[in-house]
């Protein structure tokens, strides 16, 4: 079982997750090989986003929650790993389908620091599910 890591406030953050956002981190455990899983952030305030940087509210609304950031420091495989396994999530959901240049995992650096940012849409379904 590979091992997971997150503060207690996010931990609260995880019981309010949106269930798509949940299950595909739930594949990113499972498909990354090696290291332990650090979950940096799921729910920001206003202020705590424009502090970061970020460019969209996508953390900031919720319950539920629709996006979490998980750091790549500690995993074996660094960028290159983060790469293929966001590929791979990818090839399995699709973001929003009226939006496909939208990605439901997002690793290119970006941020204040190297992460994957896992985000969904009401929209968001896995691929072979698109036409229903």
């Amino acid at each position: 079982m590979r091992n997971v890591t997150m503060s207690y406030k996010i931990l609260m953050e995880f019981l309010s997750l949106e269930p798509r956002l949940l299950g595909i981190f739930s594949q990113l455990v499972n498909l990354w090989r090696d290291g332990t899983i650090t979950v940096r952030s799921v729910h920001r305030s206003a202020a705590q986003n424009e502090l970061v940087g970020a460019t969209t509210l996508i953390h900031v609304v919720g319950p539920p929650y629709r996006a979490m950031d998980i750091s790549i420091l500690g995993l074996t495989g660094g960028q290159k790993e983060a790469q293929r396994v966001c590929d791979l999530l990818n090839d399995i959901w699709v973001y929003d389908p009226w939006r496909p240049n939208k990605v439901v995992a997002y690793c290119k650096p970006h941020g204040t620091g190297p992460h994957i940012h896992l985000q969904v849409h009401p929209n968001t379904r896995q691929k072979q599910q698109e036409g229903t």
